[in-house]
């Protein structure tokens, strides 16, 4: 979006007398928005919610309650949507894996 966008959008928020602010952008774009923003806005909360509104509009599945318990909800949605979620958690995932296998060895319990 441009300054001008951007600056349309914010005067939209702050004449609206809203207290809390729901921000879904997407990770990282959302989060950007908010800290470049957050002097400007007149509001008392800001929530930034991802694929909240996703979620509410039917648009993206919820995964079930115990595998969200379990701690597996991203492994869930990497499932469901791969070409979206790979590029995103392979790097994390990548390096997980191989600092543990880094400690195992230095450790030597391999």
């Amino acid at each position: 979006m441009n300054s001008e966008e951007n600056k349309k959008i914010i005067e939209k928020i702050n004449s609206s007398g809203t207290e809390i602010l729901f921000v879904g952008m997407g990770m990282t774009r959302q989060e950007k928005w908010i800290m470049d923003n957050k002097e400007k806005l007149n509001v008392k909360l800001i929530i930034s919610c991802g694929g909240l509104f996703k979620f509410w509009g039917g648009i993206r599945k919820r995964c079930p309650v115990w595998v969200s318990r379990a701690g597996f909800e991203w492994f869930f949605h990497l499932l469901h949507e791969p070409r979206r979620l790979f590029p995103r958690y392979f790097p994390g995932i990548f390096f997980f894996f191989f600092r543990i296998f880094k400690k195992k060895i230095s450790n030597n319990e391999i």
